[in-house]
């Protein structure tokens, strides 16, 4: 069991420390770190409890309908919502980078406990193809709805602001959606689709917090 959760943990920490040291971690920023992942960790049995009822009652819904009402809108609009209103709130924010890992480490707190219920059911054998999608597709969602959410916060004009707040939802709502539609549908080699699906991804996530990075 320990090595189970080692290994559904990794992913996590790797992803954490990756984007953790491109910028150096101020002290008071610890905290606010620890108590996003922490708030990812409690939603998971909520989000599951309520996808478990779409599921039973979506049935009959066309398979892309399904893909973002039973998971993308659900995971990442309640993500959303815990991220603007009871972590960027409270936590200090010095730039925009600051956003990316409170972003990153909420969605990686949801992965986390998701992956160690998954590896227990399914076992140790799929920590692999589990770190390179699911998790990862977490991560860099988190950390694309953590760029636009701080960018929303500091912009100075009211459109701009409004702009960055719809995007902070709207980009990981649909980058889920695609990405449950391709593991769902009968799409043949679905390979052919997943691979630039994910370079795309890992492309455009580590644009905005480079961009973030610079300021």
């Amino acid at each position: 069991m320990i090595a189970l959760i080692m290994a559904a943990l990794a992913p996590a920490v790797a992803l954490l420390l990756y984007f953790t040291l491109k910028r150096r971690a101020d002290v008071e920023r610890r905290l606010p770190v620890i108590r996003a992942f922490v708030i990812g960790v409690l939603i998971v049995f909520p989000v599951l409890v309520i996808e478990h009822a779409l599921e039973t009652e979506g049935v009959g819904m066309p398979l892309f309908a399904a893909q973002y009402t039973q998971a993308a809108v659900l995971e990442e609009g309640i993500k959303f919502f815990l991220l603007y209103t009871f972590v960027l709130r409270f936590a200090p924010i010095k730039n925009t980078y600051d956003g990316v890992i409170y972003g990153l480490s909420l969605s990686l707190g949801f992965a986390s406990l998701e992956n160690i219920l998954y590896l227990i059911a399914n076992g140790i054998e799929t920590a692999v193809t589990r770190a390179l999608l699911p998790v990862t597709v977490h991560a860099l969602l988190g950390v694309i709805m953590g760029y636009y959410a701080v960018s929303a916060k500091r912009a100075s004009r009211h459109g701009r602001r409004l702009f960055s707040f719809f995007l902070a939802l709207a980009i990981p709502l649909i980058f889920h959606g695609l990405y449950d539609y391709i593991l769902s549908a009968s799409l043949g080699n679905i390979l052919y689709y997943l691979i630039p699906f994910m370079l795309f991804l890992w492309w455009f996530a580590l644009s905005k917090a480079n961009k973030a990075n610079a300021k």
